[in-house]
């Protein structure tokens, strides 16, 4: 909410060095990687948050921004479609 995105993203990296199967954290980093326009990096860490845990309906809404960041259209549609097999309301 502060806007300290940098600070925010050091302080998940933390996190992570000392609890590496916090799927909230990958997503915490992929929302902040989103928001400092580095696309590449939201996907990896989204990618490890939905290989930790599949049907966390949180990490899809986020990936497809990040898609959308790096212009692969085919590839947020599929995830959005995802998104609508987990979570009942799209």
């Amino acid at each position: 909410m502060l806007e300290k995105f940098s600070e925010a993203k050091a302080d998940l990296r933390r996190l992570l060095s000392l609890h590496p199967k916090i799927v909230n954290a990958y997503i915490g980093l992929g929302k902040v990687c989103n928001r400092l326009n580095n696309y590449e990096e939201a996907l990896a860490y989204l990618d490890r948050a939905s290989g930790l845990e599949k049907r966390n309906a949180l990490i899809y809404p986020e990936k497809v921004k990040t898609l959308i960041g790096l212009e692969r259209y085919d590839q947020a549609l599929r995830v959005s479609d995802t998104a609508v097999l987990i979570k009942e309301d799209p």
